[in-house]
This record gives structure tokens, C-alpha cells and sequence, in this order.
């Protein structure tokens, strides 16, 4: 749970793995790491919240090369705060180790009143200004 007051409406958070057995991988649940969370107590904040992984494509399609695969943190991964969470699209392999966007509140594309493809593209847009800004 985010300690301090902030003008963010996210926290970071690193993609560390799939869920995995001994010897078996599931892609299909990736495991992440949440900057500030280390207990279960404050990873339980998070369960239901929505999670982003931005990256930079080489292709532009509609106007950027900004993409974003969403994903929405499912239950929490242990003892130490990491949590599981589950994404539209699998998180390729590459993205071991890569910064996530984990929100703090609501999202918009949950509220009624802009409708989920609205909301979406209204987010979408926002998460690519924030990229550019923070490189």
C-alpha cells in the first residue's frame, strides 16, 4: 500500500518470472515485484488492481511505437510481497527483469461513464506520455 501521499497514480514493479514448478513454466502467470511491497499484508492492496507493461516497438502503428499489454494482479506469491498476476497477451520471455506500472486506484476504463474502449484508449494515451516522459 503506498505510504506516502503522492501525486502518482502508480507504483513500479519489476517482471522477476512465469509461475513455475520444479520443471514446468506457466506463462500464462507472471510473478512481480512491487516497489514498497514485502509482506503479504501490503501486496493484498493490490489484488484486483490493474498492472501495465509499456515497451517500445520498432513499428509505428496509429501514431506511436508505444505499446502496452495489460494484465491485472491476481493474488499474492509468497511471503515477501511478490505478487501473481495474469496479462491479455503473455509477457514475453525478454521482459525478465523490465519495469511494470501497477496502479494505485481506480482505473478509467472500470468507470461507467466512459465505457471500457473509451477508457482504454484514453489510458493507453496516458501511459505513452508518461513513458516518453520517464525516458
Amino acid at each position: 500500500m503506498p505510504t506516502e501521499a503522492g501525486h502518482r497514480l502508480y507504483v513500479k514493479g519489476r517482471h522477476l518470472s512465469y509461475q513455475r514448478g520444479k520443471r514446468n513454466t506457466t506463462p500464462g502467470t507472471s510473478l512481480i515485484q512491487i516497489e514498497g511491497v514485502n509482506n503479504t499484508e501490503a501486496a493484498n492492496f493490490y489484488l484486483g488492481k490493474k498492472v501495465a507493461f509499456v515497451y517500445r516497438a520498432s513499428k509505428e502503428v496509429r501514431g506511436s511505437k508505444i505499446r502496452v499489454i495489460w494484465g491485472k494482479i491476481a493474488r499474492p506469491h509468497g511471503n515477501s510481497g511478490v505478487v501473481r498476476a495474469r496479462f491479455r497477451q503473455n509477457l514475453p520471455p525478454k521482459s525478465f527483469g523490465a519495469s511494470l506500472l501497477a496502479w494505485t486506484g481506480k482505473m478509467v476504463d472500470d468507470m461507467p461513464q466512459f465505457g471500457h474502449s473509451k477508457g482504454a484508449a484514453i489510458m493507453s494515451t496516458a501511459l505513452r506520455v508518461v513513458y516518453q516522459l520517464s525516458n
